[in-house]
């Protein structure tokens, strides 16, 4: 057998081999042997078929067994051979059996990145701590109380910020209606009649509420300017000055319940103004140190990303971007996103979902080899355990969730993400973290 192979750019190899005229004629014989020894033809018992009247019969599958054999055989000994680290085969070219007896083709396979590792035993990280201020709790009160406000109609006087305006408000560009001017524009931005706003200068678009004050029930500013921020979502429309015409159909002022031990008991009953404000402090100290916890991960994994020099393969980044497309398309769907607004930020997400791709892809490769360096695995126990914790977390029973996930073929890749779980806690446990102050960026 003749191997050669050219590694190319991207984790990419072009693989040739030649299978000589003789190992192809034993690996036809010893596939039709097989057939041979099985099958039943008439006026012949199993086994005493002449070769030749097997060969016949079994033509069709004889050679594509022959095909497929040669293949594999083929791919395996190069890997053997060159030491390569094969992530899959991409295409098979030019396989053919030519006049001499032999059989060739051409494989194209996408291979594991080669680097060497940094010092991931000795990383240091500088994450604030965040303390749970009396300030902070008061801040989670008050929005708990917006749970319970009550909207009073307000008919003796302008809007003013804080209050609840309903709005029918329209958008021109340039002297014509916004949506005709950009039809990606979803309603929202382009107009909308009895909207409800909230009154303050964040809402909706920068600006637009302040240009409102004054305004009564029935008013109208047909000149409310609002040039478009250089971040807006749709790229044609930024920096552009977009002029709304804007009624007030509406007016209602909010009314906030008192924070005491009766508001304390709306929220839970038999627990106090003081227990509540336990909890509240209680939860803010675990989300702070799942977010220390997190933190601490990002910096880590990022200072060995920055460490680590490698080209990535093109298909594998490329199924990562798609995975990360449609799991924003979700979310922003989750989140109340139409099909234009999804479509106006097509862009956007796509150059976020490579970006990304690309970053989780090297740190994937990354992690897997500090795995193997310290010899770190997935057990089968292991990952009983996850399924086990995802059935509870889900409420179905584990072997139904069981065969979901065999028949999804997900049994890899959730035992990737046990292992690459068991390598972070691994490098947790040698990182030393520092405090950053506390206004400083984790």
């Amino acid at each position: 057998m003749n191997i050669q192979v050219d590694k190319k750019p991207n984790c990419e190899a072009e693989v040739r081999v030649e299978v000589t005229a003789e190992e192809v004629k034993n690996k036809r014989s010893t596939i039709t042997a097989g057939y041979k020894q099985h099958a039943k033809i008439p006026g012949f018992r199993p086994g005493k078929a002449p070769d030749a009247v097997v060969a016949k019969r079994f033509k069709g599958e004889i050679e594509g067994q022959l095909r497929d054999d040669l293949l594999r055989g083929g791919l395996d000994e190069a890997v053997s051979e060159n030491k390569l680290n094969v992530l899959n085969v991409t295409q098979i070219n030019d396989d053919q059996f030519n006049e001499d007896g032999s059989f060739s083709y051409v494989a194209t396979v996408t291979l594991e990145p080669e680097f060497e590792l940094p010092d991931y035993k000795n990383i240091t990280v500088e994450v604030a701590k965040e303390e749970i201020t009396d300030e902070r709790i008061a801040e989670e009160l008050d929005n708990l109380a917006e749970r319970f406000a009550e909207y009073a109609d307000v008919e003796d006087r302008a809007v003013a910020m804080g209050d609840i305006a309903i709005i029918n408000y329209t958008a021109t560009l340039d002297g014509k209606p916004l949506k005709e001017a950009e039809p990606k524009v979803t309603d929202f931005i382009a107009g909308r009649e009895d909207h409800w706003i909230k009154m303050d200068e964040e809402s909706f678009m920068p600006g637009f509420c302040g240009q409102l004050i004054d305004l009564e029930k029935g008013g109208k500013n047909e000149k409310v300017e609002i040039t478009v921020a250089d971040d807006f979502p749709l790229e044609s429309l930024r920096g552009k000055e977009v002029i709304y015409s804007v009624e007030i159909t509406g007016i209602k002022e909010q009314k906030l319940p008192e924070i005491n031990d009766e508001f304390a008991a709306k929220l839970m009953p038999e627990k106090t103004l003081e227990d509540i404000k336990a909890l509240i402090r209680e939860n803010l100290e675990d989300q702070a140190e799942q977010a220390r916890n997190s933190a601490i991960v990002d910096q880590v994994v990022a200072k060995l990303d920055e460490a680590v020099e490698t080209e990535l393969p093109e298909d594998v980044v490329a199924r990562e971007t798609q995975r990360r497309v449609d799991e924003m398309v979700r979310r922003g769907q989750t989140q109340g996103m139409d099909a234009d607004a999804i479509a106006a930020q097509q862009e956007e997400i796509l150059e976020a979902a490579t970006t990304q791709a690309k970053v989780g892809v090297k740190s994937s490769f990354i992690l897997e080899k500090i795995a193997e360096a310290e010899k770190i695995e997935v057990s089968d126990n292991d990952l009983m355990q996850a399924v086990a914790a995802e059935a509870q977390r889900s409420g179905k029973q584990v072997k139904k969730l069981v065969k979901e996930i065999q028949k999804n073929n997900q049994v890899g890749t959730i035992r990737h993400q046990i292992l690459i779980g068991k390598v972070i806690d691994f490098l947790k446990k040698n990182v030393t973290v520092n405090d950053a102050p506390a206004d400083a960026d984790a």
